[in-house]
Formats: structure tokens, sequence, C-alpha cells
């Protein structure tokens, strides 16, 4: 299919106006569309909330100025799904948006698949992980929002006007006791591994914490409207090896049958988080459901690598993984290693450990000695000349004593 007349998303925004303009220039036939997606009076009784106006206002300038003609649509009813009815109207080929976002697609839309783009932190391919095949088929991306909430409103007042603030109990998740004196204001004020804020309780701080520990959210119960609390933010139950999913949405229409069980998938839980490698399974006794299998060492090794992260967070990530393979890297452990992440382990820490900060170091020259133990020479038979490589072309002290502290090491054992 040629690709003649588009439809284009205009928001009012910087990023809709990019794509209108390149899209233009490329000598499509433009035509603007601005979504009105929420009634602003509905949250507080005015428009200041939520600044349509000035938005419609710097679409119609936008329009005005590449000759393009402008059609405003309203979906405060349909929102995002009659999107892609309403452009049929237009006699469009396609619709674009100002998202940041890239696809596979060729010249005539074929073979399209989402892409993350290479600036992960810019990256919005994680919001239109839902779209089916046939849905991008038609979409298009050339810039390389939304706002149907108040700029000006958290997200969890917005939900305050929609939702039942039903209160339930607060419970110590390594007691199973309830919490007295102390109570939350509802469930949808809460997520899990986010710290607890006090302005989303009723009662008394001290009851709750007498020791001044930080709490984080560790369950939370609908059917009991309980939510279940944990001391610090490196708490185990924090954390997760397996997560069960359903209702996939497989952008080819069924799940690839070649990767169940393979650690070849990655899994994005929030945009700003880096992916996390995980294998796919299918469920045992459901076929509705789907596992995840997360590949711990090699999340807990991205962690530690990543001067993003707070120090002690790194610090905590780099001791799970000493303890982690301590236990399970010769095989005996609970949590077997498949020979591909044990390859991409062993690569990726002499990679980084001679450019890790000295509080992560220690941690990380015990790992490789606890490795070697197991793997060298069978295994890793590069692990000395590797190291002797580094060593020549040591530029600083750190990777000095990075290389003579890793080589005494496996010398005296």
């Amino acid at each position: 299919m040629v690709i003649r007349r588009v439809v284009c998303a205009v928001s009012g925004g910087v990023d809709s106006a990019l794509s209108a303009f390149l899209l233009k220039r490329r000598g499509f036939d433009v035509v603007g569309v601005h979504m009105t997606n929420w009634d602003p009076q509905d949250e507080s009784g005015d428009s200041s909330s939520c600044p349509q106006t000035e938005d419609l206002a710097d679409s119609e300038k936008l329009c005005d100025y590449l000759g393009i003609k402008l059609h405003v649509v309203n979906f405060v009813k349909q929102y995002w799904n009659e999107v892609f009815v309403a452009f049929e109207n237009f006699g469009a080929d396609a619709l674009a948006t100002g998202h940041f976002a890239k696809t596979s697609q060729g010249d005539f839309l074929e073979n399209n698949l989402p892409i993350g783009q290479k600036d992960a932190l810019k990256d919005q391919t994680y919001f239109l992980s839902s779209l089916s095949h046939c849905q991008l088929d038609r979409v298009m991306f050339p810039s390389t929002g939304i706002c149907f909430i108040g700029r000006k409103r958290k997200f969890g007042e917005f939900l305050c006007k929609y939702i039942d603030s039903d209160s339930g109990p607060l419970i110590d998740i390594d007691t199973g006791m309830t919490i007295s004196g102390i109570r939350h204001k509802g469930i949808h004020n809460f997520t899990i591994g986010k710290r607890l804020r006090m302005e989303n309780c009723i009662g008394c701080l001290e009851k709750l914490s007498p020791h001044g520990d930080a709490l984080y959210v560790a369950g939370i119960d609908q059917s009991s409207r309980s939510v279940y609390l944990c001391a610090g933010n490196i708490h185990p139950k924090l954390f997760s090896k397996r997560v069960l999913v359903s209702s996939p949405v497989w952008i080819s229409g069924e799940p690839p049958k070649e990767l169940h069980g393979q650690n070849r998938l990655q899994c994005l839980f929030q945009r700003t988080i880096l992916p996390i490698p995980c294998a796919l399974y299918s469920h045992q006794k459901d076929d509705r459901f789907f596992e995840l299998e997360f590949g711990f060492a090699r999340a807990v090794l991205r962690i530690a690598c990543n001067d993003s992260f707070p120090g002690h967070i790194r610090n905590a990530a780099s001791v799970s993984l000493k303890n982690f393979v301590r236990t399970n890297w010769s095989g005996d452990g609970d949590a077997p290693l498949a020979e591909d992440e044990r390859e991409q382990i062993r690569s990726a820490l002499l990679e980084t450990m001679f450019q890790l900060p000295s509080y992560v170091r220690p941690q990380m020259i015990e790992i490789v000695c606890q490795i070697s133990k197991v793997d060298f020479p069978d295994r890793w038979p590069q692990l000395i000349q590797l190291l002797s490589q580094h060593l020549q072309a040591a530029t600083a002290f750190d990777q000095l004593s990075v290389s003579l502290g890793t080589l005494e090491q496996l010398i005296s054992r």
C-alpha cells in the first residue's frame, strides 16, 4: 500500500508539531486532528487545571503555519479505541502521532513491529505495547501527549473523585499482625514497591514506625482492602523471581512458540527502568496464563553496575549477586542458571568491574573468584589472559588494584 494521505495527531506540543512538519516536508498530504480526551470541567468545574483551550489555539496556529487543515474531534467518551475508527472518515492511509517511538515498518508499512529508541529515558514504546499488529500497520511516528488528567493534579487525587476511598488495615508482612491505631485512606493510593506516605493514612505515625524506619508497600489485598508493609527498600518481600501474567497482547496475534523457555526476552515494568532479562513459559495448569521467570543474576548485576542507582542500592545488589552465585553457580541451588546466562554474566563482570566504585568492587572481585572455582579453566579458560590484558592496559591505580587483587585471590585459592 502506497501512503499518500496521513492524519497527524496535533496536541499543540512540540512533538506533534515536529511530526506534522516532517510529514509535510516528505511530501505527504497531511490532515491535522486535535483530540479532546477529557472534560476539564468534570474535574474542577472550570478549565484552568487542563489548558485545553491553549492547546487548541497552539494547534490552530501550527496547522495554519504549515498550511494543513485541522479537525477537532471529541473523545471524552470513546477516548483512544475510537481513534483508529475515526480516522477512516478522513480517507487516510496512516495515522501519525508525536510519540517518541520507532517501528520496523518498511516504505509500505510491511513487517511492522515496535522497536525501542536508543534514548531509553525518552523512549515511549512502552506505552504502545498493547497495540495489535493491525493497529501498528497503519501508525507512523515521524518524530524520532495526551492530557486526559489535569496537569496540576496528582493521579491519586484524580482517582478519589471516581473511586470509593474505603479505608482498610495496614499489616506487617513479616508478622501478619495488623498495625493498631492507624488505617489507610484507600488501596488506590498505594503501589507495591513504593514508600508509604502518611498523607494516605489516618492515625499516629509513631504507632506505625516507632523506630523511624522507612516503610514500603509489599502487597495489596483488594478483597480485604489490606495494605501489607515492610521495613526498608531492600526487603525480600519487595522482590520476585517469577510473575504470572494473563491476557497478553501478542502483536502477531499469537505467542511465538520458539521463545518458550528460552532466555531471549526482556521485561519492562516502567519506562525509565532498564529492561530485565527473562524467560517465557506456558502455565502448566491454565493455557490462558504465562509465566515470566527473570534472570535474577543478570538483573542485580545490571543494578550494581548502573551509576543512576543510589550507592546503597548498588551495594545491596552486589551483595545479593555474591550470595546468589555462592549458592547457585555450582548447580546445587534451587535457581539453576542456563549456560547463555552464565556466559553473559562472566563477560559483563570483566567488562564492568574495572569501572565500578570502590564500595562495589570488593564484592565483584569475590564474585569472579567464586565463579572461577567452578568454571576455571574448563568453562572460563580465558580468565587469566583477560585479567593480564587489563593489567597491561591499566592507566589508573584503581585498575591496577582490581587486576592484581583478583589475580592474587585466584592464585591463593
